[in-house]
């Protein structure tokens, strides 16, 4: 079964791939990506919940993991809802950065905590003390992925905040008096 689920989760973020390109050539309808997406997002986010781990860390990992796929079925409105685009980005980014820390843990020439880490007691006590510091740097790295997530969303945002100052007044005014049609059309931000 531990296999089954690898690859369930595996196929339905594939199918999303190939809807996106039967979606491009005209064989599926416009917007079945982002249901296919939703599709693969949930599902995933069931199955890796209900994922079997060996320890409290993987667990905690899998438990925010598959919290983050569940929130990220706002997908289909992600085109047309910008509040929904932003949940499905934070969302999925932040996925992104639990799997990075949980690749931290498992690594075996990180020094730093998780699976590499040298142990200098033995016993039930030292076992219980490093899995509860390896916790601890759990959630730390799963708080700071929330900040280089919203880092990013903040620096998207700058952006085009910038890019909409950049369409003068004067050439707003000219294209306005001329063809007011054509408001916007160089400058999309603008009415």
């Amino acid at each position: 079964l531990h296999k089954l689920q690898h690859v369930m989760m595996s196929v339905g973020l594939s199918s999303v791939a190939l809807c996106t390109f039967l979606e491009q050539k005209g064989y599926l309808a416009q917007g079945s990506t982002n249901l296919v997406l939703a599709a693969a997002y949930g599902t995933s986010g069931l199955l890796i919940l209900g994922h079997p781990s060996p320890n409290a860390i993987e667990t905690r990992g899998h438990q925010l993991s598959g919290l983050c796929n569940i929130l990220c079925v706002f997908a289909p409105l992600a085109a047309t809802n910008k509040w929904a685009h932003l949940a499905t980005s934070f969302f999925a980014m932040w996925n992104g950065c639990l799997w990075i820390a949980l690749g931290f843990y498992f690594h075996p020439r990180f020094r730093g905590w998780g699976k590499g880490r040298p142990s200098t007691e033995d016993g039930d006590n030292a076992k219980m003390k490093i899995e509860h510091e390896d916790m601890m740097m759990m959630h730390i790295s799963a708080a700071m992925g929330i900040y280089v997530v919203c880092g990013v969303i903040l620096a998207q945002w700058k952006s085009e905040q910038r890019s909409a100052t950049t369409c003068s007044s004067e050439a707003y005014a000219e294209v306005s008096a001329v063809e007011p049609s054509k408001v916007g059309a160089d400058c999309p931000n603008l009415p």
